[in-house]
């Protein structure tokens, strides 16, 4: 199955999802896929909180694109051993699901995928969040934002802001955070207005503690466009086999990326063929390595996880792509 097969209904499963109000003093419009019906003001938003097992390092497990329901029961059943298989080998201090966790709601199967992730993360005892990704689509996204917030060890915190939302990691004195993660819902369209006016909110908040640089990752599920526009031998380490479906981005994120200064490291999914990074100054752009075997492309690409450590004390980030077996691709 090809990208183009896979991706059929899509659009107009968007436009059924009805219009959006426009915020206040911005074209900017709130993501049709998680779109919150319960909101806060930013300054009201809680931000979550976790804390390092190590003072040197932090690890995650970055696993995406699982597309529950696409095939098989049989797919979705691997899927989920080898996420514990990762997390078994690779024990990360944070797992993170970077969107399309089911595929779609056609037949009223979103809510089963919510609850069955869920239930997955949940007995893996680790702590654990999730992002938006274009399939991801519900009748009540709100009920699918309060499950994801108060399920056990997770971390999520995006239910009363349409899905974009910042997770502090604290130090050892569980008080001073250390880093940032950044989330943000990349919609059915990519990084638009809207996710451009969260990121700017995120970083002055963070910017606003005044504790020095920090150190920071930044989430989503759809490509920058970036991750198209500033391949040459230089930069690029990895494997592309698909074009990049960046779509609505329009080159205002990365700019932001650049000028917040702690923002080390950006991860996506999205497009299940290619898995590779561009290192772009102090800035790297990743691809997470697809996941789940109810997605395309498990024939040209084989399935895993990225494996992320960042250094507290210099923030330079690493990132490897892990198999189930323990494997591992630098």
């Amino acid at each position: 199955m090809n990208r183009r097969e896979f991706l059929s209904g899509t659009v107009a499963a968007a436009l059924a999802a009805g219009s959006i109000t426009v915020a206040e003093g911005t074209s900017a419009q709130p993501p049709v896929v998680g779109r919150s019906s319960k909101t806060k003001p930013w300054a009201e938003i809680p931000v979550r909180r976790i804390k390092t097992r190590s003072a040197k390092q932090f690890r995650c497990i970055q696993v995406t694109d699982l597309h529950q329901f696409h095939t098989t029961p049989e797919d979705d059943n691997q899927t989920f051993s080898d996420i514990q298989k990762y997390v078994g080998k690779w024990e990360p201090d944070l797992l993170i699901a970077t969107g399309d966790l089911w595929h779609d709601n056609d037949h009223g199967e979103g809510p089963r995928g919510v609850e069955r992730l869920v239930a997955e993360f949940e007995k893996i005892g680790v702590p654990w969040t999730v992002l938006w990704g274009n399939h991801d689509r519900l009748d009540n996204y709100q009920a699918g934002h309060d499950a994801f917030s108060s399920a056990a060890h997770s971390v999520y915190g995006g239910a009363w802001s349409h899905g974009d939302y910042r997770v502090e990691v604290a130090g050892a004195d569980g008080e001073i955070p250390v880093m940032d993660f950044i989330c943000l819902n990349s919609n059915h369209e990519g990084l638009g207005p809207w996710q451009v006016e969260a990121l700017k909110t995120m970083i002055g908040q963070v910017k606003a503690r005044g504790i020095g640089p920090g150190k920071g990752i930044l989430f989503h599920h759809i490509p920058m466009l970036e991750l198209k526009t500033r391949l040459n031998s230089e930069t690029f380490r990895g494997l592309k086999l698909e074009d990049v479906a960046s779509l609505q981005d329009q080159g205002r994120t990365f700019p932001l990326v650049q000028e917040a200064g702690f923002i080390r490291a950006c991860f996506c999914g999205h497009n299940h063929v290619n898995d590779y990074a561009l290192n772009l100054g102090k800035v790297s752009l990743n691809y997470g390595r697809s996941t789940g075997h109810a997605g395309y492309g498990g024939e040209r690409l084989r399935k895993g996880a990225k494996w992320i450590e960042v250094d507290l004390g210099s923030g330079e980030v690493q990132a490897a792509t892990v198999f189930p077996d323990g494997s591992r691709l630098a």
